[in-house]
């Protein structure tokens, strides 16, 4: 049995430790079968060590946080979705936050450009860059639930050990991707809680309502915009026509009947979720009945 094998095959728990979390990242960047925990994020691994080049083990580089300057520029573009989504991510810290999780909004470069978190533990968030303006893109600190989920496009949890980089290996979050109705990813919700003692499956609860409020924001952006559309077509005798039927409290339904409600699958094939960038174009009008 060669020396990889056996790495791979030491128990999972070993991931726990820094230096067990080390040896995993460089069996499996050299071909080993990850271990169970890793299967789900193997080829954000893989990025993170070959395409991205990143050091799992350099526990001394904090995250990143961008200057107010920085923030500034990264929130302009954002800021009538930011504006838009301020009651779901209010909803979604109401829920989390007694479990002291912290929730961040975050534009398509991950940079956290709106967040809720207890002011009073502000300094170690901000050590642990889950804060606002942390930058949390998969190219520079490696497999993580805000980053992974920008590049795949698709709901993540990362807990614990399934981050790349050693220094995260307290770290548990969860990244819901949050679409424009043109298809393009705009931003992602994010919330994260820094507990080594944190299981897996009390986590894992926090992905399913991650994704409900991104779902959430996206039909409240969606139907704002739909609206200040038809205003605006308003006087030319126009109006804004969705494809899609919008049912309140399921989100965008398509033609073929698939709710926003459907998640994809934890081997990262998209079966979902459907969103407003498979139903609508702002683009498609009809001519206004006359009254």
């Amino acid at each position: 049995m060669t020396q990889v094998m056996a790495i791979s095959q030491r128990s999972a728990s070993s991931l726990d430790t820094v230096a067990g979390h080390a040896e995993h990242v460089y069996s499996m960047s050299e071909g080993a079968t990850p271990p169970p925990p890793i299967a789900v994020v193997s080829s954000s691994w893989q990025r993170s060590a070959h395409k991205h080049a990143i050091d799992p083990v350099d526990t001394t580089r904090a995250p990143r946080i961008v200057t107010p300057g920085e923030l500034k520029d990264h929130r302009e573009p954002v800021d009538e979705l930011i504006f838009s989504a301020q009651e779901e991510i209010d909803q979604l810290y109401k829920v989390v936050r007694e479990a002291r999780y912290a929730v961040l909004f975050c534009d398509s470069s991950g940079v956290a450009v709106e967040h809720r978190g207890d002011d009073a533990q502000a300094s170690r968030f901000e050590y642990w860059g889950t804060w606002l303006g942390g930058v949390w893109s998969e190219e520079v600190e490696g497999t993580n639930g805000i980053g992974t989920c920008i590049v795949e496009e698709r709901p993540v949890t990362v807990h614990r050990s399934q981050h790349f980089r050693s220094r995260h290996i307290d770290l548990s979050c969860s990244g819901a991707p949050v679409f424009g109705a043109d298809g393009r990813l705009v931003a992602v919700l994010d919330v994260s809680a820094i507990d080594p003692d944190l299981s897996e499956g009390a986590h894992a609860l926090t992905g399913a309502l991650t994704v409900r409020s991104a779902r959430a924001i996206e039909e409240r952006f969606f139907r704002g915009r739909l609206t200040a559309t038809n205003a605006s077509l308003a006087q030319t005798g126009l109006r804004a026509r969705p494809s899609c039927s919008m049912i309140a409290g399921c989100g965008p339904v398509s033609a073929c009947g698939r709710s926003s409600n459907e998640i994809s699958t934890s081997s990262g094939a998209r079966t979902g979720p459907i969103s407003t960038r498979d139903c609508w174009s702002p683009a498609a009008t009809t001519a206004a009945p006359r009254l």
